[in-house]
């Protein structure tokens, strides 16, 4: 295989964007042995501008991975370059933020396509340039552990997510290849900014303990280098991850709707 790079989705922007900034360092400093990041997303001009942000060599891959020419299009890259991927960052994804009858349907499909059939395919594409202790990081969220009024597309995606990361890193176990469900509380971020109502009100304004993007990366990435098939980054997270256990999913909702100010009410 060819030269040892980092591949990091979704990295024009939002936590995608903190993990590439963090891992450059990571790399600069030669903890991990990356000679170059390949970063994916569809707006160029942002990639080319985080490219030169950071020390280490960056390719910048505008692709859109809720297409499925963009994900073949990746798969193609990766056949002619012939890389060994030393870590996989799944980061790409969104969410529509309102009651389920005002979201249009293509939202939601396209939520589907982006935060559920994409991870799968670029872990599918890569597999076969990743050898024995790479690491695959899939964002997902601490919604994945509990249904979500008015979130609730974007929460099942991530239950999806999840589970599957978590079944996927005992089956990759025999190559030694480990996978990470990292699962963060909300995280201060162009995500919040656009999760509005369609009357343009913010479901998150009562909410306490939103997390700052930098510290819960970090959390993250040191988590993935332990080897952990689970990150829970920040007290919020954790605290979430405990009720999930110990509370019924109908007193989980009603704290949700109560958190948003919302009565499940279009």
């Amino acid at each position: 295989m060819g030269v040892n790079i980092i591949v990091v989705t979704g990295a024009s922007s939002g936590m995608g964007r903190e993990f590439v900034d963090q891992i450059a360092h990571w790399a600069a400093a030669g903890r991990i042995a990356a000679d170059e990041i390949w970063v994916i997303a569809r707006r160029e001009e942002r990639l080319r501008a985080l490219a030169r942000t950071v020390k280490v060599k960056v390719r910048p891959v505008a692709l859109d991975l809720a297409d499925s020419d963009g994900l073949e299009a990746y798969r193609r890259l990766l056949a002619r370059e012939r890389p060994n991927i030393v870590l996989l960052a799944n980061c790409a994804g969104f969410g529509k933020m309102d009651h389920f009858e005002n979201v249009p349907l293509a939202d939601d499909l396209d939520m589907v396509d982006l935060n559920v059939k994409a991870p799968i395919a670029m872990v599918s594409h890569s597999l076969p340039y990743m050898r024995a202790g790479a690491k695959i990081v899939n964002l997902c969220s601490i919604s994945g552990f509990l249904p979500c009024p008015y979130i609730n597309v974007y929460a099942a995606t991530k239950a999806f997510m999840v589970s599957w990361s978590r079944a996927l890193g005992r089956e990759l176990a025999h190559r030694g290849i480990r996978v990470t469900a990292a699962c963060p509380y909300w995280v201060r971020t162009e995500f919040l900014d656009r999760a509005r109502t369609a009357a343009g009100r913010s479901v998150f304004h009562n909410f306490v303990g939103i997390m700052d993007a930098r510290a819960v990366m970090r959390a993250i990435i040191a988590d993935t280098f332990r080897g952990r098939a689970l990150s829970l980054p920040g007290w919020p997270a954790k605290a979430i991850f405990a009720a999930t256990r110990l509370l019924p999913v109908r007193a989980l909702m009603w704290s949700q709707l109560r958190l948003q100010g919302l009565d499940g009410r279009p």
